[in-house]
């Protein structure tokens, strides 16, 4: 008897996550998608809307308003994926140090700054490896589609939307090919705020 009500509970405790919200009491994230080994929650979608006015983006390309919170996260991750643990895509301590003192910089106040901390958990160092894990995607960026871009145009240069353009045509051919696993109900709801 006791093996069969331990399997009871059990059980719905594996079925929770299934429960609406409404019933279960509200939880604290929700998954939006996979890729690969990475998540995106419906915190992070929230937290590249909040900070995304305040970010310097070097690569322009990754913060392009044609890409919304949800589908710039996605790229990101693919982007991760893809630069794997090469060095070669990896920022200097100075320069995060730099681009973190920067984003802090471009705050209306610090009372706002700190809201926004207190909002989603964070505190400098963990601005700062945020800040690091956005910094080796430009890096790859830059490496991957800049440079070559730069390099074939001669002397004229390349003009943004010629950038944007050559972008947009290879992170859709990554992403076709990239493992992206939607959480389709909580996509839903959360790609149902980005109009509000």
């Amino acid at each position: 008897m006791k093996s069969l009500s331990f399997l009871v509970v059990t059980l719905a405790l594996a079925f929770l996550p299934l429960v609406p919200s409404s019933l279960a009491g509200e939880m604290a994230d929700r998954i939006v998608a996979f890729v690969g080994n990475r998540v995106v929650t419906s915190s992070d979608i929230e937290l590249e809307n909040a900070i995304s006015p305040y970010m310097s983006c070097p690569e322009k390309v990754l913060c392009d308003p044609h890409f919304d919170a949800l589908e710039r996260l996605l790229n990101l991750a693919v982007i991760h994926e893809l630069a794997g643990d090469a060095s070669i895509y990896k920022p200097s301590n100075e320069d995060v140090e730099h681009r973190l003192r920067v984003f802090l910089g471009r705050w209306p106040s610090t009372d706002d700054l700190h809201r926004m901390f207190r909002r989603f958990g964070l505190d400098e160092d963990s601005m700062a490896a945020f800040l690091y894990s956005r910094m080796v995607a430009e890096h790859y960026v830059n490496r991957i589609i800049r440079l070559p871009l730069f390099m074939s145009s001669g002397e004229d240069g390349i003009s943004y939307q010629a950038y944007l353009e050559r972008y947009i045509e290879w992170i859709t051919l990554q992403r076709k090919t990239a493992p992206i696993r939607y959480v389709e109900p909580l996509l839903q709801e959360a790609t149902s705020h980005r109009d509000d």
